[in-house]
């Protein structure tokens, strides 16, 4: 799975997706937002080969293996979903990292379809979050949030998620035939 910031939102008394915004450092930094600005809200994507040095106060590096998110000014919230594309069972796992002295809230939630919630799971930064044989219906999501909580500006995170799906055991691949055969081994014997 490789999220970039095309499924991203940014709440400010209203939410709407984000619009690809523009490229930074040769094209190696792409990001989306939803008021043209890379400082939030925005969503963040760097594909060079070293983290790369913005600069600023405090300073923001960006690792190449992360997406940023950045909330910008209160009441803003940056959301990242992923949405399942078959109907199956999932593991999620990631962290979110500090990189801009960040003081808000963060949080994953899973299992949203056709505007009903899901299960929020607050996280802490830093740590490591494991979500491990989750069933998603096609169509649902899996949305990463990081909330400003009234912090203003300088408050960037770095999200790094991996979502797979789960292959079936073997065992349960045989159950559907076994039924079909002891159904018909059944009538072959009451008929």
């Amino acid at each position: 799975m490789e999220l970039n910031g095309t499924e991203s939102a940014w709440n400010q008394g209203n939410y709407s997706p984000f619009t690809r915004s523009g490229t930074a450092n040769s094209g190696l930094l792409s990001y989306w937002s939803g008021n043209g600005a890379f400082y939030g809200p925005s969503v963040g994507k760097y594909s060079g080969s070293s983290p790369l040095n913005l600069g600023g106060s405090p300073n923001l590096i960006i690792p190449n293996d992360v997406l940023t998110m950045g909330p910008g000014q209160n009441p803003n919230i940056v959301v990242t979903l992923w949405t399942a594309p078959a109907s199956g069972f999932y593991d999620i796992t990631g962290s979110f990292t500090n990189l801009q002295q960040f003081s808000g809230a963060v949080n994953v939630v899973i299992g949203q379809t056709n505007g009903t919630d899901g299960s929020e799971y607050g996280q802490t930064l830093g740590a490591q979050f494991s979500y491990l044989n989750q069933y998603l219906p096609a169509g649902s999501t899996v949305g990463f949030i990081v909330d400003s909580l009234g912090s203003q500006g300088n408050d960037v995170v770095g999200l790094k998620a991996t979502i797979s799906s789960v292959p079936a055991p073997a065992a349960l691949l045989l159950f559907g035939p076994g039924l079909v055969g002891l159904a018909a081994i059944r009538r072959r014997f009451k008929g």
